[in-house]
């Protein structure tokens, strides 16, 4: 193909990329604002070049992280900053090269547009081994006819490798790669259909909801029974691309530090049968800097993916889906474990009608700061956190959609629990859901490293800012358990709030929680904000609006009762139109954009709500 056509495609997907990533700027500023510290910014950019088939990008954050990508992995992070002038790197004579000042690239975009797309890949990469459900030890391995046997491929081949995997089913085998390869040369192993390159996945697994495992697709490992570990990385610096694995304990382990896993899909992991069991994990990775791109988890009973003590790792395009209705998934994406810097984007955890318990959806729970989970959907499951070590973490630009108001559809939720605090959720869309948001405490009986950190405490000290809620029984539960459980300090800026029975029911001991700049309209019950347990509530309420109110209204600073004046409600389009008494109504805070991303304000004033006209 024409070099020039190919890199002006590229220019265009980038740009076309970064309109979904533009909010990466205003994310740092908010945590930053969480901690209450002045963070050192410095100079974004990206150095992209291409050497042969290599295909390599350098990314310099404005946190100060030198990240590198080469062939669709993330191969490398460390502290670094961006030379001036940017230049290539020294001994670097490319064949082609961009130069791309003040614009870093996400880690997703820079690993789509390092790897080699499926055209490039239909050539064998000169020098690579191959395996097959036949293959033997004695063999060179440079051919399908003089293929290796699998295990024997994965703690044979070493750096700067590529193993070429065919389909086919390769039984009850745990194998294990236990070399390691380098920054400039990782070992690859590549699963394919009928001829190398012919599997490519892109935003998002060739796996598909409710499809079957099979041997003709891709390489599957297929084991026998609910123990082992049927697929391990040992070694640093590997990157696993399409493969199946079929039940066993653990279906894919990453211990060591660099790896990336491509489109791996891991199915019913653990036993279905007993309802009781917690004995099914379907990806855990335990090294730091790994990347899981296009991965796809199904019925791992215990956790489908588990970020234990992961630093600086990335999940992108994945899904987790719970059908088993006797024994479905615990935790469908859970990072906790003392993980920090670790991303979760684009991303959906799908749970059916039906199932024995309810589940986690995307959990941080116990010891993890400074992680973001952005851009993800969670169908019927919750967005949750739990234990006081969990704080300072970002949830933005998510979404979950519910299946009903009534009590049975309780898990599909964001739950705040057990002392997390000092967290914030940005731009949150809840659509048809019994609670939305819940502040609660329970003895959760898990024991973390270094000590238990399950305060008697509901949560304190979160930030909620531009969330809309359309259609719900309740807004938001302070509190349950232990009526003596503290919940305090959780504010809520810039919000939406639309067609519900109770805005607010306060359980246990509260102080210090607020509702700022949001609009409440369409409230059917006569419970608007209500007490229980013989519970007082305090509460702050400023420049907020209510409308269309069967309950009683709440006293605060310049609460209004006007028409929102919605664009498109029963439609879901809670933007304002030209004539909403929303605009410029509201008090400036320090959330400058809005749902939208668009800065805010407009006019004079912020408007009310999640919106700014």
């Amino acid at each position: 193909m024409n070099r020039l056509i190919n890199v002006r495609t590229m220019s265009f997907f980038v740009l076309f990329l970064q309109l979904f990533i533009s909010c990466a700027h205003e994310e740092a500023d908010i945590v930053a604002a969480i901690e209450g510290d002045q963070v050192e910014v410095f100079i974004p950019a990206t150095i992209y070049y291409e050497i042969g088939d290599t295909k390599t990008a350098i990314v310099y954050t404005e946190e100060g992280y030198k990240k590198t990508f080469k062939n669709g992995a993330k191969i490398d992070q460390v502290k670094g900053t961006a030379p001036d002038p940017l230049v290539l790197p020294d001994g670097i004579d490319p064949d082609y090269h961009e130069l791309h000042e003040n614009n870093a690239w996400t880690d997703a975009v820079a690993i789509e547009l390092t790897t080699v797309d499926a055209e490039g890949n239909e050539h064998p990469i000169a020098g690579a081994y191959y395996v097959t459900t036949s293959g033997n030890s004695s063999n060179d391995g440079k051919s399908e006819t003089k293929s290796w046997p699998l295990d024997y491929a994965l703690k044979t081949a070493k750096a700067g490798d590529v193993v070429y995997i065919k389909s086919g089913n390769y039984g009850a085998v745990q194998v294990k790669a236990t070399q390691s390869g380098t920054i400039n040369d990782p070992i690859r192993f590549i699963g394919y259909k009928s001829t190398p390159g012919d599997v490519a996945s892109s935003e998002g697994s060739t796996f598909q909801y409710n499809e079957t495992v099979s041997a003709s697709k891709m390489p599957l490992i297929s084991m026998g029974s609910d123990d082992g570990i049927p697929m391990e990385i040992v070694g640093d610096y590997v990157t696993v691309e399409n493969i199946q694995i079929y039940r066993g304990k653990i279906g894919f382990l990453v211990n060591g530090t660099n790896a990336t896993l491509k489109n791996v899909i891991c199915i019913d992991q653990g036993s279905q049968t007993n309802s009781s069991a917690y004995s099914g994990f379907g990806i855990r990775v335990v090294g730091d800097n790994a990347t899981l791109l296009n991965c796809f988890v199904e019925d791992a009973n215990a956790e489908a993916v588990n970020i234990k003590g992961s630093d600086n790792t990335l999940i992108s395009y994945c899904k987790v889906h719970a059908k088993n209705s006797v024994n479905p998934i615990d935790y469908f994406f859970l990072l906790g474990t003392g993980t920090y810097n670790t991303i979760i984007e684009h991303s959906e955890a799908k749970r059916e009608l039906g199932l024995s318990h309810g589940g986690h959806g995307f959990m941080i729970k116990d010891l993890a700061e400074n992680n973001i989970i952005r851009n993800c959907v969670a169908f019927d499951t919750s967005f949750e956190i739990g234990f006081s070590g969990v704080k300072n973490n970002l949830f933005t630009d998510c979404k979950i959609i519910g299946s009903g108001t009534d009590g049975e559809f309780w898990p599909a939720v964001i739950k705040i629990k057990n002392g997390a605090n000092n967290n914030t959720f940005k731009n949150f869309y809840i659509e048809n859901v019994w609670t939305a948001i819940a502040f609660s405490d329970d003895d959760d009986g898990f024991v973390g490293p270094g000590g238990d950190r399950d305060l008697e405490n509901c949560g304190f000290d979160n930030t909620f800012v531009n969330i809309v809620i359309n259609t719900a029984y309740r807004l938001v539960t302070f509190g349950s358990g232990a009526k003596t459980s503290p919940v305090h300090g959780n504010k809520f800026y810039n919000c939406t709030f639309y067609n519900y029975q109770n805005a607010a029911t306060f359980y246990n001991e509260n102080y210090g929680n607020g509702f700022y700049n949001s609009t409440f309209e369409k409230g059917t019950s006569i419970y608007n904000f209500n007490a229980a347990n013989s519970m007082s509530i305090n509460m702050t309420v400023d420049h907020c609006n209510f409308y269309d109110m069967k309950g009683s209204v709440p006293s605060g600073t310049s609460v209004t009762q006007v028409s929102s004046g919605f664009k498109n409600a029963s439609g879901g389009d809670f933007s304002l139109n030209s004539s909403s008494n929303l605009i410029d109504k509201g008090t400036s805070n320090e959330f400058k954009t809005d749902f939208n991303n668009k800065s805010r304000p407009k006019g004079g004033a912020f408007d009310i709500g999640a919106y700014e006209y």
